[in-house]
């Protein structure tokens, strides 16, 4: 998938925000913001909308939280086995391998986020569009 977004590049880390819109077979939409956060070791991942939740990934560590949809909440279960972090002035590379978890079942994933600026929309505050 790719998305465009906004890109804040501080000393301590970075901040992405995109907003996402998936289309189920029905034809029904759904709307979610998503805003991905890096500080030293650490990556959440904030989605807010139709679908919604807070992860928190930093290797080693567990995470419990829940997943708020249309048809109710269902609690979460993380356990970050990588959290990867690349950061390159205006790129970068988030990679991220955990265990996921909904009660019953864990399964693995992993994720890569690759982000770049496009060279035309840096602004002299410090943010940009990515």
């Amino acid at each position: 998938m790719t998305v465009f977004g906004t890109l804040e590049e501080r000393r301590e880390g970075i901040t992405l925000e995109y907003d996402e819109r998936l289309e189920a077979d029905d034809g029904t939409t759904t709307q979610t913001h998503v805003r991905i956060l890096t500080r030293d070791s650490r990556v959440m991942v904030v989605r807010q909308g139709d679908f919604s939740t807070i992860l928190s990934f930093r290797k080693g560590q567990h995470y419990e939280g829940l997943y708020r949809t249309p048809f109710g909440e269902m609690p979460l279960e993380l356990f970050a086995t990588d959290v990867c972090v690349d950061r390159q002035p205006g790129s970068g590379t988030i990679l991220l391998e955990y265990q996921l978890g909904t009660g019953m079942d864990t399964v693995s994933h992993h994720m890569r986020i690759r982000y770049a600026l496009r060279e035309r929309e840096r602004n002299m505050d410090g943010t940009a569009e990515a």
